[in-house]
């Protein structure tokens, strides 16, 4: 599937996972890709902060970081933004923890080996574009 252009035009990603690596990565693919805005968040508690004072198109939500877990921090993602999108990118994306991302809000699972090429795919099947 290519990529339209234009399609993310004005859209901001809010990416929150305590690997800075992982940050820039997909800070990178979605500015590459037609993202106004990218905004990082080293963890649940940050990101929940940063979801609160901006209003991100699509939140995607690292599961195992310091002090609150992603599935922890999708509970209040969602109260604040129960409309958005949220994908949950793990590297343990298989089993129970798929069940439970759904009962908090989750809207996605996906695998960290998934290129983020596929990932944005997702994004923009799950916005609707």
């Amino acid at each position: 599937m290519k990529s339209k252009p234009g399609r993310s035009s004005g859209r901001t990603v809010l990416v929150i996972d305590d690997n800075p690596w992982i940050r820039k990565l997909l800070m990178h693919a979605f500015l590459s890709k037609g993202f106004a805005t990218c905004i990082e968040a080293d963890s649940g508690k940050e990101g929940i902060e940063q979801a609160q004072q901006i209003r991100p198109d699509v939140i995607i939500l690292d599961f195992a970081m310091p002090g609150m877990n992603g599935l922890q921090a999708a509970v209040g993602l969602r109260r604040l933004r129960p409309a958005t999108p949220i994908i949950l990118f793990t590297l343990y994306g298989d089993g129970p923890i798929s069940a439970e991302a759904s009962k908090v809000g989750i809207n996605l699972v996906v695998p960290k080996t998934t290129p983020p090429t596929m990932l944005l795919d997702k994004v923009h099947e799950l916005m609707g574009d």
